[in-house]
């Protein structure tokens, strides 16, 4: 508006310097004016319209931006946890198959070679009952084979000899544990235990106390 008046106001004064005192030419003269600025007022508006919008256009991008990330981060946390809670669960079940092997090994060790003695992982590995593998992930570990758990657990040996004096039975004793740190944090949500009466026992929780002769059987 201030830039119409002052156009209005030169318009009169060139009409006073050139002589023009017809009233209805200077109306017209200032109508044509107004209309020229109004065309340009409503151009500065809408170009200042389309530079707010993009501005707010570009706010909401970068908020929408940030909002799928936040998504994807969650959706990626979900998934690595289902992903190590089912990297736990198959090598829970990994263990128990290899104490089942351990088991079934020292049965036919006691009746054959051991001459009703259970064997050590030494022995086993040595009989052939047991493979490399297996054998290094047991505690004590046979001094021809490197130390290395087996799918997450170490498996602890324990074996007692048959005594006329003491009136004892052989017996034999594993306890599966599952190994902690590493990518996975831990290798298993379980601990594992077998004896002479090849009954598998398990523990809820990988923590001690372990799995022992009083915990639930895996079977019952």
């Amino acid at each position: 508006m201030l830039n119409t008046c002052v156009k209005t106001i030169e318009i009169e004064r060139k009409c006073a310097c050139t002589g023009l005192r017809n009233t209805k030419e200077i109306k017209q003269g200032i109508k044509e004016e107004i209309k020229e600025l109004r065309a340009i007022n409503i151009a500065d508006l809408k170009s200042s319209a389309n530079t707010q919008l993009i501005k707010k256009q570009k706010g909401f991008a970068l908020i929408d931006l940030l909002a799928v990330v936040i998504i994807i981060g969650v959706i990626s946390s979900i998934s690595l946890f289902n992903i190590l809670a089912s990297k736990r669960s198959a090598n829970a079940a990994a263990t128990v198959q290899a104490m089942r092997t351990i088991s079934t090994s020292q049965s036919n060790y006691f009746s054959t070679v051991g001459n009703g003695e259970y064997a050590s992982p030494s022995d086993l590995l040595r009989e052939g009952f047991i493979d490399s593998s297996l054998a290094g992930a047991c505690v004590p570990t046979p001094s021809n084979v490197k130390q290395i758990p087996k799918a997450g657990y170490v498996y602890f040996f324990e074996t007692r000899g048959a005594s006329q004096a003491n009136d004892t039975t052989a017996n034999y004793s594993i306890s599966a544990r599952p190994l902690f740190g590493g990518t996975l944090g831990r290798g298993g949500d379980r601990s594992f235990y077998v004896d002479g009466s090849g009954v598998i026992r398990f523990n809820e929780s990988p923590l001690a106390p372990f799995a022992d002769e009083h915990s639930s059987p895996l079977n019952r």
